[in-house]
């Protein structure tokens, strides 16, 4: 919990040119700019911190250790550290987990667009010489906006994805592409929209970030890696 609040006091940091409103107009449109609703937030012509974070108990007969990941763009306008250079510990943690996998690994995940990991996925089971790696994933049937857009770029990271594996009865081999579907049910089943993996039945993530460039470069995101 400590961790936490020190990230959401280094997030509120992490901010651009100062600006007090308590109304709306052109003015409060500029770039990197943030806009307080109340003077308290502001000190010295910067944002005022705020308190240090306390130790948190820990929960009795807790057991496992938990990573906290983040996608925390890079904006040229930063005056100030930590993230000077932003921050992708989502890309790097999720590729390190699919390179340390050699069993299963299970993704849940509404836009499964990003070509480099459909890549390094590929690359694993092609050079898994123990034949056991196996990929599971789990997406929504249909796309819930711009159809066209989603779905050519889904086909792009599902073609890396299986390309060069050899292909029996519609399957690929060690790898199953399933969404949660039902069509005798109305609506007809449940879409998918999270955004978790579960790699080896060791590591679990679960938070914001989809597999998708967005997510790992120029959105705001945070996971939990457990």
């Amino acid at each position: 919990m400590k961790t936490l609040e020190e990230q959401f006091c280094e997030r509120w940091q992490d901010g651009g040119n100062v600006h007090q409103t308590g109304f709306w107009g052109s003015l409060h449109f500029k770039k990197n700019q943030v806009i307080f609703s109340a003077k308290s937030a502001i000190e010295n012509d910067d944002i005022k911190p705020l308190d240090e974070p306390k130790e948190v108990d820990l929960v009795p007969g807790g057991s496992s250790l938990v990573q906290m990941w983040r996608t925390i763009p890079l904006r040229l306008e930063r005056k100030r550290p930590p993230f000077m250079r932003g921050e992708f510990t989502n890309m790097a943690g999720i590729a390190n987990a699919c390179q340390a996998a050699d069993e299963l690994i299970w993704i849940f995940d509404q836009y499964f667009f990003s070509r480099p990991l459909a890549r390094l996925l590929n690359h694993q089971i092609k050079n898994d010489k123990k034949k056991k790696l196996c990929i599971i994933l789990v997406l929504p049937p249909y796309a819930n906006g711009h159809p066209r857009e989603e779905h050519h770029a889904r086909k792009l990271a599902l073609n890396d994805l299986t390309a060069g594996l050899s292909r029996d009865s519609g399957k690929f081999e060690r790898v199953g592409v399933y969404n949660l579907w039902h069509p005798p049910r109305i609506p007809g089943g449940i879409y998918c929209h999270a955004k978790v993996q579960l790699y080896d039945r060791s590591l679990f993530v679960c938070g914001s970030a989809n597999l998708n460039r967005r997510s790992f470069t120029c959105d705001t995101k945070l996971d939990c890696a457990v």
